[in-house]
């Protein structure tokens, strides 16, 4: 699909919950995925595949942000590549995994990346992720309000990278907003507290059922692939 403002975006986005079993068994991952991220650096039909980590909270767990052409290329292709393979058997001998979860979203408008790749590596920029909840028969009235705010935030926030607004493929109710900025200050000091962001929490308000949100860092991977591979 064409987003609203930059670049078309990928429309089908994974976004993949690991939970491992500790700390050992996330290195046992970052260690052994390279080059899966490499083959996927180096395909057309995938624009992100990123591991994120928390900041806060547990931290024995990933999500990875993946962003392909179609279903058929993010479940066949990929995951029959000889480097997806040889990192599975990893996986699968070094018993790193207590769950995966995979769900699919369709991105909606927004941007990912900018007209002019950052300065600043991926592994030092600040993600944060939010998964909100609409009040039954009002989704799509909040990813309007959603993007009419991306919107307002790309023209106004240069050190905002990506706000991506997307919807949950099984259900009726979910969005997400997938955001990346130059640091956590920005995020806090600017972003949460410009003119736009209070308009749209009042928008939104009435008619947002539930909300979670948490901030990541990048670990292996990449969003943009103008940037240096994490």
């Amino acid at each position: 699909m064409a987003s609203a403002f930059q670049h078309p975006m990928k429309p089908f986005v994974i976004f993949a919950q690991i939970q491992t079993k500790g700390e050992d068994k996330i290195k046992i991952e970052l260690e052994n995925v390279g080059p899966v991220v490499k083959h996927e650096s180096q395909q057309p039909e995938c624009d992100s595949y990123c591991f994120l980590q928390p900041l806060e909270g547990n931290k024995s767990r990933f999500t990875v942000y993946e962003a392909y052409d179609n279903k058929e290329y993010a479940m066949n292709n990929h995951r029959n590549s000889d480097a997806f393979k040889a990192f599975r058997e990893v996986v699968a001998s070094s018993d790193t995994r207590q769950s995966l979860d995979v769900q699919a979203f369709t991105p909606k408008g927004g941007f990912l990346w900018r007209s002019e790749p950052p300065k600043l590596p991926l592994g030092d920029q600040f993600i944060w992720i939010a998964f909100l909840k609409a009040t039954p028969g009002k989704r799509d009235e909040l990813i309007s309000y959603a993007l009419t705010h991306a919107g307002n935030v790309h023209r106004t926030e240069d050190e905002t990278l990506s706000f991506v607004v997307l919807e949950k493929d099984d259900d009726k109710e979910t969005v997400v907003l997938f955001e990346r900025y130059t640091s956590e200050e920005y995020f806090e000091k600017v972003h949460k507290t410009s003119e736009t962001m209070q308009q749209y929490r009042a928008n939104i308000g009435p008619i947002l059922a539930d909300r979670n949100s948490e901030g990541f860092a990048a670990r292996r991977g990449f969003l943009d692939k103008r940037e240096a591979v994490a």
